[in-house]
């Protein structure tokens, strides 16, 4: 069974659709197969998507940095198991599977898929959720590696981006991965329902649980992986954190209000800009203002608004106007003077 759910490249068995007295049961099927596409779940799809590209950026960025660290090899598989799961394509075959079901029109030919499909479409829900628990273990290994990185402050800004993705990575794929826990459960009841071909029957030996390991959306504290190789790894998440004894709060505001100078509070007037452009409306109000600032200039640099021009600014700025001017563009002199007062000022 294990070696069956493993296979990406499971073969679909052939479209049989066989003859049923009672065909109610597939109004059931369709229902469970709508409710399922919400808004929400493409969401979620969309985002884990972007996340995988970004993952495989950030790596392919630092890969000669991080090629021998031991949680750089966690990052790896946990790449290599997005790249699995976008392989997998789940969506399309559901989709598939959901095309074959006759719909309201064709009620009466009483005709459905035969087991065997039904059969493998439930492998493929088995098959992504043992992927998604390979996703899970990966981010939680390459996680607190990198943490222990981030608190020697390695690497500090690059370790932020990737924790910052595995965190998203290991939020979308808990809710992911209970999203089709819960569908898997809600079909299996159904599978009795489908007629079966013993000739044709592919699965016969395949033990289908009646449901899934729910995901933690908490981490957990212990991971337990199967020993035996030849299964996937298997994490359990009903063990959480242990609750440990939360650290007494000691409000300190009373005494820094008592100890500490918090110096002398500045009128809101000074922090207002020193020229002010709004009286400026022409250029004779510009040539004044460049004559009352050659005047400033002269006597004290600091003191004047244009403290911070240079002088080979200052002259350049006043040719400029002054050629606008004597061209008749007077829009453009009043255009250029302002961006130039805005940016140095």
């Amino acid at each position: 069974m294990t070696e069956i759910c493993n296979e990406v490249n499971l073969m679909i068995p052939p479209l049989v659709t066989i003859k049923v007295s009672d065909i109610t049961f597939v109004k059931q099927v369709r229902s469970l197969f709508l409710k399922r596409k919400t808004s929400q779940f493409d969401y979620l799809q969309d985002e884990i998507a972007n996340s995988a590209a970004l993952l495989s950026r950030l790596m392919a960025r630092r890969k000669n940095s991080f090629h021998n660290m031991n949680g750089f090899k966690f990052l790896c598989k946990l790449n290599t198991a997005l790249s699995r799961l976008l392989k997998l394509d789940v969506e399309n075959r559901l989709s598939n599977f959901y095309q074959m079901l006759p719909d309201s029109s064709s009620y009466n030919h009483h005709e459905v898929p035969s087991r065997n499909s039904f059969d493998y479409i439930l492998l493929r829900l088995m098959s992504v959720h043992k992927i998604y628990q390979r996703i899970a273990y990966c981010c939680l290994e390459s996680a607190t590696y990198f943490n222990k990185l981030l608190r020697n402050n390695f690497f500090m800004e690059t370790i932020t981006l990737f924790l910052a993705v595995i965190a998203k990575l290991w939020d979308l794929t808990n809710k992911l991965g209970n999203t089709y826990s819960e569908f898997y459960e809600k079909l299996m009841p159904f599978r009795k329902h489908f007629p079966q071909v013993d000739s044709q029957n592919s699965f016969k030996n395949v033990d289908f649980p009646k449901e899934l390991e729910r995901f933690s959306i908490k981490p957990t504290a212990h991971i337990e992986i199967d020993k035996d190789p030849a299964q996937v790894n298997s994490i359990r998440m009903d063990k959480e954190f242990v609750n440990t004894t939360p650290i007494p709060v000691v409000s300190v505001l009373q005494k820094l209000q008592k100890e500490e100078d918090f110096g002398m509070p500045i009128s809101r007037e000074s922090l207002k800009p020193v020229i002010d452009l709004s009286r400026i409306h022409n250029v004779d109000d510009i040539r004044e203002f460049f004559k009352d600032e050659d005047a400033k200039r002269q006597k004290c640099l600091d003191s004047c608004a244009t403290k911070y021009v240079l002088k080979h600014e200052w002259l350049a700025i006043q040719k400029l106007v002054e050629r606008k001017i004597i061209a008749n563009d007077h829009k453009k002199a009043l255009s250029v003077f302002r961006k130039f007062i805005t940016s140095k000022t």
